[in-house]
């Protein structure tokens, strides 16, 4: 267990590997860049709300952390914050983040769902690369979305025989997928359209 007591900002890259928890408290209103780089074993991590910065790497390969709350008080969100947190499932944004930087969940993969806010105005260059989204809801005041932010995957209906079980039970949007697919051979992901193989047969 790791604990900071009485500090106001924590700058220092720390890097032990057998670092399980991490408990910043109250009053810390920085934490600097790689600050906890490459702590391979932290699984907990308490932020306090007093937090009003983050640098960039804080997070960087801490690949048993399967958790994330940032403190409210954060608008950005900096770059390669958990790069390569293989284990992280879940992350939970302020609700006033307006930027998201450069690689900030990149090799994320086990995180499928995030919720932006709809505050979020830009996201950085690969910043959910890799990361294998289900669903994904992009909020309306979103004006920047650098290279590579979010990268397609084509799923299992880029085949040339699919068979689809009890199809009616699925979402509305996934029966609307499908329905292109099956008339259109074709799959749109965001704004970019990609052709299905040929031939293309569907058994429902």
């Amino acid at each position: 267990k790791f604990e900071i007591k009485d500090a106001i900002e924590v700058v220092f890259g720390v890097k032990v590997k057998s670092v399980k928890t991490l408990n910043i408290p109250e009053g810390v209103e920085r934490i600097g860049g790689s600050a906890f780089t490459s702590c391979t074993q932290l699984t907990e991590i308490t932020l306090p709300e007093s937090l009003a910065e983050i640098g960039e790497s804080a997070f960087w390969e801490c690949k048993k952390l399967k958790k994330l709350e940032l403190p409210q008080s954060l608008t950005e969100i900096p770059g390669n914050l958990c790069y390569e947190c293989t284990a992280l499932e879940e992350v939970k944004l302020p609700p006033m983040t307006i930027t998201i930087g450069d690689g900030a969940f990149n090799g994320c993969e086990s995180l499928s769902a995030i919720s932006l806010p709809s505050t979020v105005q830009s996201i950085g260059a690969n910043a959910f690369k890799g990361c294998p989204f289900t669903e994904l809801s992009l909020p309306a005041s979103l004006t920047s979305i650098g290279d590579g932010a979010f990268v397609a995957k084509k799923g299992p209906v880029f085949a040339n025989f699919v068979l689809a079980d009890e199809i009616n039970r699925a979402p509305a949007k996934v029966q609307s997928a499908m329905l292109e697919a099956m008339e259109e051979r074709q799959v749109t992901i965001g704004e970019e359209t990609y052709k299905l193989p040929d031939p293309f047969f569907v058994l429902a």
